[in-house]
């Protein structure tokens, strides 16, 4: 997931702050104020979700928010449906790029991607539209390969890759989720940017996925949503957003590079207290510790992170139903256990 680091633009979407109700004197929070603590704390844009039934956002909070971009020479964004009056409603307001993605209503606000598979020619109009007033459009998409080639034939410049699922599974203690969700995002990624797109994320998002999310080096833009405003509650807009910038800006560099990480895995490894356990992890990753790159590399931390007497009983059984039992470096350390077993010098040397 290292590699060649450029700046990451940070985005972060409002619209949820206007389901809470009461708490402003007009009981609605002013997003253009919002729009404005964000910016001030260093997003480099804002987004409004515009959902089919119009019930979150006001053409107040359209104008503010746009307003606050402006001021600043920021992004304002909309993300919306190819629908023809959000299309409509995208040429009176002029954002600066309109996200497409399918139906969503006022409550359900976690966003889905759009299919490619019909009405191709009226998606092929609605860039038309947008792009001849200056609007750049992105497709929000399911993280999977059909639907990054339909975005590619269709004309895309730019996408979002979806990462619910991939957040989740970050959230989660499953490794065989992870695994395969982190493996299938930056693969993804890396295909879609090799043909010349745009990649971003956007999709369940917290600080804790930002950080390892951020390392992705082809990813040019993170959009934020119900997290950084579930946040804000409790430490400002302005607050929150500077803490994830500096996530973003240290992602992947320093004492989060490559090598950092994987000194400190050697270390974590070499040094747990469990001098049988200690041999067996020092002496495969001191042979691993170079090759060791994202997904591998986190999984490998996430492995580090379970209980001695765990991890032992699930290198040393095959048997044992565990979750874990399909993740990669889980079956090269049992491989690298029994390979020990029948040649005891062989954990010996590597050991040290």
């Amino acid at each position: 997931m290292n590699g060649v680091h450029t700046p990451k633009r940070l985005t972060v979407s409002l619209e949820t702050a206007a389901l809470l109700p009461g708490i402003a004197p007009q009981g609605r929070v002013s997003l253009g104020s919002l729009a404005s603590a964000a910016l001030k704390g260093g997003a480099n844009g804002v987004m409004l979700h515009i959902t089919e039934d119009r019930g979150l956002v006001t053409e107040t909070d359209l104008r503010d928010c746009a307003l606050a971009c402006h001021l600043v020479e920021a992004a304002f964004n909309l993300r919306m449906t190819p629908a023809t009056d959000s299309v409509a409603l995208a040429l009176d307001h002029r954002p600066n790029a309109v996200y497409l993605g399918a139906e969503t209503r006022v409550r359900a606000m976690v966003g889905a991607g759009l299919s490619l598979k019909f009405n191709v020619n009226h998606i092929h109009r609605v860039i038309s539209s947008l792009g001849g007033a200056g609007i750049r459009t992105v497709i929000c998409v399911e993280p999977n390969l059909d639907t990054i080639e339909a975005a590619l034939r269709a004309g895309f410049e730019a996408i979002e890759l979806d990462t619910l699922s991939l957040c989740e599974a970050i959230d989660s203690t499953d490794l065989d989720r992870l695994e395969v969700e982190l493996g299938r995002i930056t693969s993804l990624a890396r295909y879609a940017s090799r043909h010349g797109v745009e990649v971003q994320l956007g999709g369940g998002l917290n600080a804790h996925s930002l950080s390892i999310l951020a390392r992705l080096s082809v990813v040019r833009q993170i959009n934020l949503g119900r997290a950084t405003v579930a946040d804000a509650l409790i430490d400002g807009m302005a607050c929150v957003v500077a803490q994830a910038m500096t996530t973003v800006q240290a992602a992947g560099r320093d004492q989060d590079s490559y090598e950092a990480r994987r000194r400190r895995l050697v270390y974590r490894a070499t040094y747990r207290g469990f001098r049988e356990m200690d041999m067996i992890l020092s002496s495969f990753f001191r042979g691993e510790e170079a090759a060791l790159d994202d997904p591998a590399l986190l999984i490998a931390e996430r492995v580090l992170d379970l209980p001695d007497h765990g991890l032992y009983d699930l290198i040393r059984n095959d048997l044992k139903p565990d979750r874990g039992l399909n993740v990669s470096i889980i079956k090269q350390l049992r491989a690298h256990y029994r390979r020990g077993i029948q040649c005891p010098t062989h954990i010996e040397i590597h050991a040290q």
